[in-house]
């Protein structure tokens, strides 16, 4: 996929960036989105800006293309069975995974995460979860300080997509005509990894806290870095922590994409 840009130094850098976020996008979204692709497809097509307030255009047929691979590699993880939620606390939604002594016993194919995802969904104890969490106004920025403090705790490629999909949610959710059933299914994906992950523990406040005191590289520098880097997910990760921290503030995003790209 392609983005234009009329001029600047770091035009690959910047297509790269905005490519691997868009596709980041399509691949952790939910199922009836990826079903009904054709109802979006006029929706999300327009224009995106980058750190510095450049502004790059997504065409058409680049939305088509990215939709179409969407649907084409959409994987179930289970369909709602409309089960009365049991609590509304993201984390209790990924400490569910710790209970089942199946979900330590993983066999895949190949080592892909998508391979993992997909054996895990099809363990009956694993229908449950996509039910779990109560789904409101606040559910939403929750989901987001869980996933930051999930990925500054393990640095975890797994994490790190919890991070940049809450990012990309927040942005369709107003295109979106059900934003419950999305978050839902993002969550139920996340849920999924955490025996991948290797069942980890959340940080305490105090922890969490002690990272945000830290002396921490401010935005510009973390973004020079960013584009200096061939792994795409450096820079999804950069750019996602730095739109997250324009929202709350938090300097855990700080923390977090300056330890992706070791400079702290």
């Amino acid at each position: 996929m392609k983005i234009q840009k009329t001029e600047g130094k770091t035009t690959i850098q910047t297509r790269y960036l905005f490519g691997s976020l868009f596709c980041l996008l399509l691949l952790v979204l939910a199922a009836p989105l990826a079903v009904n692709a054709q109802q979006y497809s006029g929706t999300i097509t327009g224009t995106v800006s980058d750190p510095s307030g450049e502004t790059f255009y997504l065409r058409d047929e680049e939305t088509g293309v990215a939709l179409g691979y969407w649907a084409a590699t959409y994987l179930p993880l289970g369909a709602s069975q409309g089960r009365a939620p049991t609590t509304d606390d993201p984390a209790k939604v990924l400490a569910f995974m710790y209970g089942p002594a199946t979900f330590r016993r993983v066999e895949t194919e190949q080592d892909l995460l998508w391979h993992f995802m997909r054996a895990i969904a099809l363990k009956p104890e694993f229908a449950p979860v996509v039910d779990l969490m109560a789904i409101g106004p606040e559910t939403h920025d929750r989901v987001a300080r869980c996933s930051l403090a999930l990925y500054a705790a393990t640095l975890d490629f797994c994490a790190l997509h919890a991070v940049t999909g809450t990012h990309w949610l927040r942005l369709i959710a107003p295109r979106t005509p059900d934003r419950a059933t999305p978050l839902r299914h993002f969550w139920q994906a996340i849920a999924s990894l955490v025996p991948k992950i290797g069942f980890p523990s959340l940080p305490s406040a105090d922890q969490l806290e002690e990272w945000r005191r830290m002396p921490l590289p401010d935005w510009p520098e973390i973004f020079r870095e960013a584009i200096t880097h061939d792994d795409e997910h450096d820079l999804s990760l950069s750019f996602s922590a730095g739109e997250e921290f324009k929202r709350y503030g938090d300097p855990l995003y700080q923390y977090a994409a300056a330890k992706r790209l070791n400079l702290v």
